[in-house]
């Protein structure tokens, strides 16, 4: 079993709703399901939050967001996130964690 790490799904909202052109998170059902889930069974709480899921085991980070159109180009924003995230999360996860960003809306 991997070590859960040390920064949550709830501090990643915040630094994810900070950078230019992301509108804010807009959770899919899948990380709804998961948050849920989470929460019920009182496990992994720190891992999930609505639009946000860190996976240790599966290698993986989530991101559900919502993005300004025209603030600049998409592939620009997703690949802040992705560093922005990557840089958050260095030494509580493995450097070829894949951070996955789904863009649920333009506006």
């Amino acid at each position: 079993m991997t070590t859960p790490p040390r920064i949550t799904a709830s501090e990643l909202v915040e630094i994810v709703g900070a950078l230019p052109g992301v509108r804010g998170i807009e959770p899919g059902i899948g990380s709804a399901l998961r948050t849920i889930d989470a929460r019920i069974r009182r496990a992994g709480e720190g891992a999930v939050h609505y639009g946000v899921v860190i996976d240790p085991e599966g290698g993986t980070i989530t991101l559900e967001v919502g993005l300004e159109r025209g603030a600049a180009p998409v592939r620009e924003i997703v690949a802040l996130l992705q560093r922005t995230v990557r840089e958050a999360v260095a030494g509580d996860l493995p450097p070829d964690t894949v951070i996955r960003v789904k863009v649920q809306s333009l506006t």
